[in-house]
């Protein structure tokens, strides 16, 4: 996919010639980073442009990846912002601020509901009773 040269748009299937062929995408992993050259095509009947290579390869729209966005999120539940960027850097020698841990955190929050985190009735009422005496 790499090198691939056409590709039917998603909405209305018609066969589209790739408009870049290598388009730059930098891509940051619990790894490290890398840059990755894919090729672009662009609808002009659906107005879309896209990426088939992002899609097949699962990566997120945002430079940091699915696994620093959930290491990230998962220090950023545990302990301030400040303080999950610190750790983050020290032990991946990659930058992550306060701000950028704020934002992932909330934004994997939003995929949540009350019911998704509260815990169950018998939950509450095993813990009802621990507390009880």
């Amino acid at each position: 996919m790499l090198n691939q040269k056409y590709c039917s748009c998603p909405l209305c299937s018609k066969m589209l010639k790739a408009k870049d062929m290598a388009v730059k995408k930098t891509i940051e992993t619990a790894n490290g980073k890398t840059d990755l050259y894919r090729p672009y095509f662009y609808c002009h009947i659906c107005k879309i442009g896209f990426y088939p290579l992002d899609e097949a390869l699962g990566l997120a729209s945002s430079t940091k990846q699915y696994d620093v966005q959930e290491l990230e999120a998962w220090l950023g539940i545990d302990m301030t912002f400040d303080k999950a960027g610190e750790t983050y850097q020290k032990f991946t020698a990659e930058k992550s601020s306060a701000d950028h841990v704020h934002e992932t955190t909330t934004n994997i929050s939003k995929s949540f509901d009350i019911l998704d985190v509260c815990p169950s009735k018998d939950e509450i009422d095993a813990k009802i009773e621990q507390l009880a005496p």
